[in-house]
């Protein structure tokens, strides 16, 4: 993610959904740590995530669907009824079965991109 700062993600089924663990180290210190919780929820036709993070005592839940075949978008729960207006959002683009791309968006602008490509 930059000079000494290193993002690792692990992702796993769980059910119907899945579970991940985040890690942000910088000099290998943690700087960042939350585990997730993500299923689909039929009656409102969208993927729910619940996570706890190590600097944040809420509970996170973000709510994320499908805008076009590749391209996924993420809002906070709060903000669900009028995503256009959320101040923080996120859109993950799936460039092939090894690359994501994901961007953050504060106030209708992207503050971050980031590249990921699958470790196997």
């Amino acid at each position: 993610m930059g000079k000494d700062t290193a993002f690792v993600m692990e992702i796993k089924s769980f059910y119907n959904g899945f579970e991940s663990y985040l890690k942000t180290e910088t000099k290998g210190k943690i700087v960042i740590e939350e585990k997730t919780i993500m299923g689909y929820d039929k009656k409102s036709d969208k993927l729910i995530e619940s996570g706890l993070m190590n600097s944040n005592p809420y509970i996170i839940t973000w709510v994320n669907w499908f805008s076009s075949s590749n391209k996924m978008e993420a809002v906070l729960l709060d903000d669900v009824s009028n995503p256009e207006k959320a101040n923080f959002k996120w859109t993950f683009e799936l460039k092939s079965p090894d690359l994501i791309v994901w961007s953050n968006i504060v106030n209708n602008k992207t503050t971050g991109i980031y590249t990921f490509h699958r470790e196997k």
